[in-house]
């Protein structure tokens, strides 16, 4: 088997593709089944044994560390979020022959898969510059992080190709290696915007991640990096009182960010706030390679920082223990209850007929703050519950008016069906007369009290001409 070497950078499922191509295979599988026990390679995740694919290839590639460190993107995650016990784990596993580790996969992506991952994205500055170097262009780890979209040493976004041939498509899995341009020759569209907001903050993260990957430090291993994160968002001004003001941090996210990014990498939860917030709780544990990505971009902006604050805060030693939020009841502001008595009472005034429930749903935080710190004030303030009194006289009410719309709705669906050339065709039944109508499912339990409505069914399908 021949086996060539392998470049600076190259990733593992690009070498095999290389590899498959210097032996004029159609296929890269015949060497990933000898080299790795798998039959098609995997970006950013573990592709196979690589201690095989190490004695396979005859120490060309290094061992199984320097496989892992230097031609896979696993490194990032490794240096920012693996404390040691858990890469020993990882090489065992790696070692021991599994072919796919699902859990590396998770920490990578972090919560659930990302909407952006291009495994067979290129950057056409840098195979250009592969072809007048090398003579040939080769994939590149830097082009594997899950969620990025951006080249870091050029700063540019990647691509798929033209976008309309099949070789420049997402289920396309043939044995090419990058281009100039497209490659079925027409030109090459990125994937961002040239000079957006988005472009820029996938640059910035791809830089991290590589910077991360090169770096001899297991940040991990140093410091708690929730705690420092918490501790970095304080010195930073996001503080409330002794905890941490979340809201402001969701609303600089989104101002650096942008929902629409935010939305395509699934970082924004229910209510539009963004999801990795939420890892400076103290009880989470920063395994998610790209939220950590985010948050050291957000707090710091340049690697060195981060470098410089991970040793300060191992120095320094634990974060310090602020007092909790004092119980509820037993401190509160005098003006806040005003405030929130004002607010009832005007709206008592603009609504003389409203019900306890209704304000509720209406002034709910005023209301909640004076039944939680003054429950005189709130039952003085506050009207009278809603009573269920003539509740038999509403209901027929109701149901009359129910029957008044139902009986419209069934003379329409009649004209309907038998209107146009066909209507010998259309069955009429009680089920195609009440079709569309909110009631037609409870129909028959609200016979009794429709009789114009079934009077009306009735003479229908008796006769129905």
């Amino acid at each position: 088997m021949t086996i060539p070497s392998i470049m600076e950078s190259e990733s593992v499922a690009g070498y095999a593709k290389r590899s498959a191509l210097l032996r004029l295979e159609r296929t890269a599988a015949p060497f990933m089944r000898e080299a790795l026990g798998v039959s098609r390679p995997r970006a950013s995740a573990p592709t196979g044994n690589l201690a095989k694919l190490a004695s396979v290839t005859g120490g060309v590639l290094g061992s199984v560390i320097d496989i892992v460190e230097k031609h896979t993107p696993i490194a990032a995650s490794m240096h920012l979020t693996m404390p040691l016990n858990r890469r020993q784990e990882l090489f065992e596993r790696l070692q021991g022959g599994d072919c796919f580790d699902r859990e590396l996969r998770y920490a990578a992506l972090g919560k659930g898969p990302h909407r952006i991952h291009f495994p067979a994205a290129y950057c056409q500055i840098c195979a250009r510059s592969d072809e007048e170097r090398c003579g040939f262009p080769y994939w590149h780890i830097e082009w594997e992080y899950t969620g990025v979209a951006a080249c870091p040493i050029h700063r540019v976004s990647l691509t798929l190709g033209c976008g309309r041939c099949r070789e420049s498509q997402l289920f396309c899995s043939g044995l090419r290696l990058p281009s100039t341009e497209c490659f079925c020759g027409n030109h090459a569209k990125p994937l961002l915007p040239v000079d957006s907001r988005e472009l820029e903050a996938h640059v910035r993260i791809a830089t991290l991640l590589m910077q991360a990957q090169k770096s001899k430090r297991f940040y991990a291993d140093e410091c708690d990096l929730g705690a420092m994160f918490r501790q970095r968002a304080r010195d930073l001004g996001f503080t409330r009182g002794p905890l941490l003001d979340r809201v402001s941090m969701f609303e600089h996210f989104r101002d650096r960010y942008g929902d629409e990014l935010l939305k395509s990498l699934g970082f924004i939860e229910s209510g539009r706030k963004p999801t990795f917030v939420h890892e400076l709780s103290a009880a989470r544990k920063q395994t998610g390679l790209l939220r950590v990505a985010y948050l050291i971009d957000f707090f710091y902006e340049h690697f060195n920082e981060f470098e410089a604050s991970v040793t300060a805060f191992a120095s320094s030693g634990a974060e310090p223990k602020l007092c909790g939020r004092p119980p509820r009841g037993r401190t509160f502001s005098g003006q806040k209850l005003a405030l929130a008595t004002g607010r009832v009472k005007d709206y008592l005034r603009e609504n003389p007929e409203t019900t306890r429930t209704e304000l509720l749903a209406k002034c709910r935080h005023a209301a909640c703050y004076l039944m939680l710190h003054d429950r005189e004030t709130y039952e003085a303030v506050m009207p009278p519950t809603r009573r269920r009194i003539g509740y038999g006289a509403s209901r027929a009410q109701r149901m009359a008016q129910l029957d008044d719309a139902l009986l419209k709705h069934i003379q329409m669906r009649r004209e309907l069906l038998r209107s146009g050339p066909m209507h010998e065709w259309r069955r009429l039944s009680v089920w195609t007369l009440l079709m569309g109508h909110p009631s037609a499912r409870s129909f028959y339990s609200l016979k009794q009290d429709l009789p114009k409505s079934s009077a009306a069914i009735k003479s229908i399908l008796i006769d129905p001409v």
